[in-house]
């Protein structure tokens, strides 16, 4: 998902985009317990754009308070802790892991589901 499709299509354009991406996730969950692979490198875009600076300044709608999207990251919550899944995540090329001084979140997606998990109450402390 590129920030120029989302200003052509819309800020619909990049919700469909993060419920496919949940939906996906929770399909490959799914077939992993069938398979018997209880650990899953979860993708740092998975909700992509989510604290990219233009599109939380020109747009108003929020992933973090679209219930849809909540309610599917609550179900994946819980296929991986009925499951005792071990989920990792590792950051894409956009991460900033250096940044001196500020928030070296702003452009790091994986920061979206850190945020979230923390959240719901899920520990992250590795």
């Amino acid at each position: 998902c590129r920030v120029a499709s989302v200003y052509k299509y819309g800020i619909e354009y990049l919700r469909e985009k993060i419920i496919s991406n949940l939906n996906l996730t929770k399909d490959i969950l799914k077939w992993n317990i069938e398979h018997n692979l209880l650990m899953y490198r979860l993708t740092s875009t998975v909700i992509p754009l989510a604290t990219h600076p233009d599109i939380l300044k020109d747009f108003k709608w929020r992933w973090e308070n679209d219930q849809e999207i909540l309610d599917l990251m609550k179900e994946i919550k819980g296929i991986v802790e009925k499951n005792n899944i071990r989920l990792t995540m590792h950051p894409n090329q956009f991460t900033i892991l250096n940044l001196n001084g500020g928030d070296s979140c702003w452009n790091n997606y994986a920061c979206a589901w850190l945020q979230i998990i923390r959240r719901r109450g899920y520990d992250v402390s590795g």
